[in-house]
């Protein structure tokens, strides 16, 4: 299992990205290959002035430091991402 930063969006004064965890799996039989793949939303990243913030879906809060420990270098792409919105 991965997980990925999605495009993100802009929702009034903040921007927000996605950070699901993904999982492929193949298989293959008589018949020919098989696959099967999933994305599930895992935590919400809130870009606002004061700096980003994460969202779990429990709703419970994480600080910068958490996210990086948790999904290391998102905050970074998610601002790469943006970066490229604006150009």
């Amino acid at each position: 299992m991965t997980w990925v930063v999605e495009k993100p969006i802009h929702a009034g004064g903040m921007t927000c990205a996605a950070i699901v965890e993904t999982d492929v799996s193949v298989a293959s039989g008589p018949a020919g290959i098989a696959a099967l793949s999933e994305k599930r939303p895992v935590m919400v990243l809130v870009f606002e002035e004061e700096g980003p913030i994460g969202i779990d879906l429990r709703g419970r809060l994480h600080a910068p430091d958490d996210i990086e420990r948790l999904y290391p270098q998102a905050i970074e792409t998610a601002r790469r991402h943006i970066a490229m919105m604006s150009d």
